[in-house]
């Protein structure tokens, strides 16, 4: 009887112990890679999309700025003809001008009156940026389309790409005035 006992209980006691004692199996390599590629490519997918969709706004910001400096071309354009310009002195004094910002959103803010007797709905600005040093660091110009009573003062603001620069200097190159007359710098 012990003799039947180890033959038959023996192997199955092997058995037993050889599948308990196993190693899970590894898993596939090859899975895993394919899984990570997979990854990869949703995330490459999602910054190409993200990439089209500031591509887009750009074309949009740009077409925006376009469309807009088109208006003011036109604007000039047409009033122009209108009448001759005026050159005595200027009817709008520049009571201050400055820089606003941090390094990368400067603005240039330009506080005017209005020292006429007429109303004025126009007026085009030029303006110099200065660095640290006191050196010029860029110009650049806008227009101003605001109606300003006479004797009235009033402030406007554009955006400037002078991430160095301190101060600023304005002045003033044509005037538009409601009743169709201009005056301009010679």
């Amino acid at each position: 009887m012990r003799t039947f006992r180890t033959i038959y209980f023996l192997p199955l006691i092997a058995a037993v112990s050889l599948v308990f004692s196993c190693k899970s199996p590894q898993p596939d390599a090859a899975l895993k890679r394919r899984a990570d590629s997979l990854d990869a490519q949703l995330k490459i997918a999602k910054l190409a999309q993200q990439q089209a969709q500031r591509t887009a706004d750009s074309a949009l910001r740009a077409q925006h700025v376009k469309d807009s400096l088109a208006k003011i071309a036109a604007v000039e354009h047409k009033e122009a003809p209108k009448a001759t310009p005026h050159y005595g002195p200027c009817p709008v004094i520049v009571k201050a001008s400055y820089l606003t910002g941090s390094a990368v959103n400067k603005a240039i803010i330009v506080s005017l009156k209005n020292s006429s007797k007429k109303k004025i709905d126009a007026v085009k600005l030029t303006w110099t940026v200065y660095n640290h040093a006191g050196k010029a660091i860029g110009s650049s110009g806008g227009m101003a389309k605001k109606n300003l009573a006479k004797g009235r003062a009033g402030s406007y603001s554009w955006s400037v790409n002078a991430p160095t620069g301190t101060r600023a200097k304005a002045s003033v190159a044509y005037v538009h005035f409601t009743d169709g007359t201009v005056w301009a710098t010679k």
